[in-house]
């Protein structure tokens, strides 16, 4: 049986390296047509392939006596469903739809692949004791995930101190609109958009086009002006979205953990220097964290209230990151 597994998980590392290859990034300025026969094709074949290999792990483990094989079997399941459900949404979408959306589907597809590779790769290694070769792919999307988080924060952060200048009559619109342009050529500009998700990177490329015409067109127009700022204003909503992504829920469910203990060991400092990297998650640390308020039992029960709920989130009753949800298995159809 053991033989068996190590076979699966050469499967499993070969269909995530596959994923990990194609580079969505690449199609940002193409036509529908050309996305729908370059990338989509990628996505589907490479998801057409998990989606067998899932059927084939539950198939192959389904019964098994092993301690730890049952939950492993709902992994796969739940993984089989969550990746089956992403896929739906890119052979359903409409031949009529514009290329950007294709574009978020192939992305969120081949997320989803990567996110269910590596999380079955991991059950297996901890039921049949094996090493995971699928560690490192998930540090490095956790670390892309960090870093954009912190890119968009310092945008983010800019836009809304620039907000308030406007507000308090200290500058005027034009000033705000160019001071808004350089915050996203810094954007544009960072190592981590090519990493962006493709509706951001469109979103921003957007937003750059739209203040360099009205500066082309002699910045006249204030209600135009207005407008645009507006825009620029609730791309931040947008971009703060970022901190749904499934890696950030970990890494962060994981820092309040670590935060927790530190509090235990009334290490106060190290707390509120670790848990600066949350800004932006929680208002109520965000707070604490701008007030300078010292680690006591303010700390105490927001860390604690906010760990809870992100532990609900990810379907954990403990520290523990182990993600054996069991799932109800749902017929999933394998259109090419």
């Amino acid at each position: 049986m053991v033989t068996q597994i190590q076979a699966l998980q050469d499967e499993l590392q070969a269909c995530a390296i596959t994923a990990d290859a194609i580079d969505v990034s690449l199609w940002d300025c193409r036509t529908r047509e050309e996305i729908a026969n370059g990338l989509a094709p990628q996505v589907v074949k490479c998801a057409n392939e998990s989606l067998a290999l899932l059927t084939k792990i539950v198939e192959s483990i389904d019964g098994s006596k092993r301690e730890g094989a049952a939950a492993a079997t709902d992994t796969a399941l739940m993984a089989h469903w969550e990746l089956g459900y992403k896929f739906t949404s890119l052979t359903d979408l409409k031949p009529t739809s514009q290329a950007i959306a294709l574009i978020e589907c192939c992305c969120r597809v081949r997320r989803t692949m990567l996110k269910c590779l590596s999380e079955v790769e991991r059950a297996l290694c901890r039921t049949w004791g094996m090493s995971s070769r699928l560690i490192e792919l998930k540090t490095d999307r956790r670390t892309i995930a960090i870093t954009t988080r912190r890119a968009y924060r310092g945008f983010i952060l800019s836009t809304r101190r620039v907000q308030s200048r406007l507000a308090a009559g200290e500058i005027r619109i034009s000033e705000a609109l160019r001071f808004s342009a350089a915050n996203l050529a810094k954007l544009l500009g960072h190592d981590i958009f090519d990493h962006m998700r493709a509706m951001d990177r469109g979103h921003v490329r957007t937003l750059q086009t739209q203040v360099f015409t009205w500066v082309r067109n002699g910045q006249a127009n204030e209600i135009g002006a207005r407008r645009l700022w507006l825009d620029i204003a609730a791309s931040t909503e947008l971009l703060n979205g970022i901190q749904q992504r499934g890696e950030l829920l970990e890494y962060d469910h994981e820092l309040l953990g670590e935060a927790l203990e530190l509090l235990d060991s009334n290490s106060g400092d190290d707390c509120v220097e670790k848990l600066s990297d949350l800004r932006g998650r929680d208002p109520v640390i965000d707070k604490l964290i701008v007030d300078g308020v010292k680690c006591g039992e303010d700390w105490r029960a927001a860390i604690l209230r906010l760990h809870t709920e992100l532990g609900a989130r990810l379907g954990l009753t403990s520290k523990s990151l182990e993600m054996d949800v069991p799932a109800v298995p749902i017929e999933i159809s394998e259109r090419a």
